[in-house]
Parts: structure tokens; C-alpha cells; sequence
């Protein structure tokens, strides 16, 4: 039976044009001729054109497209081909950022500026002022 599969497979592979053998010390060669492109497929190519798009995409500002604050989650999951939930925060990171600016505050927060006391008006004569 394996000699029938392999007599399948080297048929096949007389008709393909490229080669790939393992040489006696284990070095595999491959061998890929060049393919010839038939003219029919190919068509003209217009530089003006060409020119004219390159010129409209070089002046065009980046601010036109999705406006001052970069594009939203839809536009993202539309240019990357991904998911939407790639493009939303993660909560770990929500809390992290949250841990960050709570350490940024805590200076300020405990030690709060001292605000000037009214002019003419002593603490013995607040204390003095107060109902018994």
C-alpha cells in the first residue's frame, strides 16, 4: 500500500515546477524557478493618477479623519480588524491608574494650606466669644 501512495505523490510532483530534495549529509534544497506573468493580465498604470492621489494623502491632516480626540472604539475594531473589548480599559488597569492619582493626592490631602486668619481678631478672643 505505501508503495502506491508514494507512486501518487511522485506523479504529482514530476508535474510541479519546483523541487525540494534532502541531501545525504541532511540539508534540504529547494529549488523555485521564476514564474512568467502573462501579458494579458497585466494593464497600463497611470502616474498622473498615481501622482495626484500621493499629493491629496500627503496634504490631507490627520485631524480631518477622526477629529481632535482620535478615533472611537468602533473606528479602531474597523482599521485593526479586532474585537471591541481590546480597545476598552481593562479593570486592573482602571484600578491601578485610580491607585496612581490616589498617590499623587495624598500629599495634599493631608497636609491641606493653611488659610490667613482675619486681621484684628486674636484665637483668645474667638475662645473668649464662645458660649459656656
Amino acid at each position: 500500500m505505501f508503495t502506491i501512495i508514494r507512486r501518487h505523490l511522485w506523479t504529482k510532483l514530476d508535474k510541479c515546477e519546483w523541487q525540494t530534495v534532502i541531501c545525504s549529509n541532511g540539508v534540504i534544497a529547494s529549488w523555485h524557478p521564476p514564474k512568467q506573468f502573462p501579458y494579458e493580465h497585466s494593464r497600463p498604470f497611470n502616474i498622473e493618477k498615481a501622482l495626484m492621489e500621493k499629493e491629496n494623502f500627503l496634504n490631507r491632516k490627520g485631524d480631518e479623519t477622526f477629529g481632535t480626540n482620535g478615533p472611537d472604539d468602533l473606528a479602531l475594531r474597523e482599521i485593526f480588524h479586532t474585537e471591541m473589548q481590546e480597545w476598552r480599559p481593562i479593570y486592573r488597569e482602571k484600578r491601578l491608574y485610580r491607585a496612581k492619582v490616589d498617590d499623587e493626592l495624598k500629599p495634599i490631602l493631608s497636609n491641606p494650606p493653611k488659610l490667613p486668619e482675619l486681621e484684628g481678631r486674636a484665637s483668645d478672643e474667638k475662645d473668649d466669644k464662645l458660649p459656656k
